[in-house]
């Protein structure tokens, strides 16, 4: 009621190198008390294969603590793609849009469905 901390945690990826990221732009509490946090990296996962911004999904239990944690690239040879707004769906699943931008420069959106697991 007076707005207490009841508890807090850091996720993403930790030691990443100057320069690199991940960034948490949409959060929703999930069916089974936990928590999905939807946003973008720079640096952590898809080893060798994400140059620029990715999109990034996190899965949280109910004390915070990580479950599972994804990279997604939008694909189509893309310099960059972030997720906006990440929502639980009636399966159990996951369903995040986003934007991207590829190759020559072309902005678009970007729908990615995943199923509880984070596999899209």
């Amino acid at each position: 009621a007076a707005g207490a901390p009841q508890w807090q945690e850091l996720v993403g990826c930790f030691n990443l190198a100057p320069g690199y990221y991940t960034l948490g732009v949409s959060l929703q509490q999930t069916s089974d008390g936990g928590y999905v946090i939807g946003g973008g990296t720079l640096g952590c996962g898809l080893e060798g294969t994400c140059f620029s911004q990715c999109g990034l999904v996190e899965k949280l239990d109910p004390n915070g603590r990580l479950v599972w944690s994804r990279v997604y690239k939008s694909g189509g040879g893309d310099r960059e793609s972030t997720i906006n707004q990440i929502r639980q769906t009636s399966d159990g699943g996951f369903v995040a849009a986003g934007s991207f931008r590829d190759a020559d420069d072309a902005i678009g959106a970007w729908i990615l469905k995943l199923d509880g697991a984070g596999n899209a």
